[in-house]
């Protein structure tokens, strides 16, 4: 993990939309940075590296939804949290994201790898993927 990282909050929320679909959001705090990161994903992540998952990039969120559950503004269904942590976030640009997670539960930090599904090129908000796999130890997380 890049020297430069701090570490922050995390949380996945589950978002229930008003036709009784649903996905969920995971949102990274990243110190400096006015929102948190959010990438739409299909699955809780799990522990168990090495883990694939798919993920969307969204727009930043708002901090509150660090502890908000709840109704969604303009009738865009619900939101509730199914797990929360810490993160050390060490690069999240438009082609690359990369952290250390820790999900309350876990007996330990997973490193979170992730980037277009197609390598650098697809549009934004194009799909991604994420790669989980088991971190080394670190106090940034404890």
């Amino acid at each position: 993990m890049s020297p430069a990282a701090r570490s922050g909050r995390t949380v996945v929320l589950r978002h229930q939309l008003p036709d009784g679909s649903g996905h969920y959001d995971w949102m990274f705090e990243v110190p400096g940075r006015a929102g948190l990161v959010t990438f739409r994903i299909n699955e809780v992540p799990e522990p168990r590296g090495p883990g694939v998952l798919r993920a969307t990039p969204l727009g930043d969120h708002r901090a509150v939804y660090l502890d908000y559950e709840g109704p969604v503004t303009g009738g865009r269904g619900s939101v509730s949290r199914v797990a929360r942590g810490r993160c050390a976030v060490a690069s999240a640009t438009e082609s690359r994201f990369d952290a250390q997670v820790r999900l309350d539960g876990w007996a330990s930090a997973v490193m979170v790898r992730g980037g277009p599904e197609g390598g650098p090129g697809p549009p934004p908000g194009g799909p991604w993927i994420f790669r989980l796999e088991p971190a080394g130890q670190s106090d940034i997380l404890e």
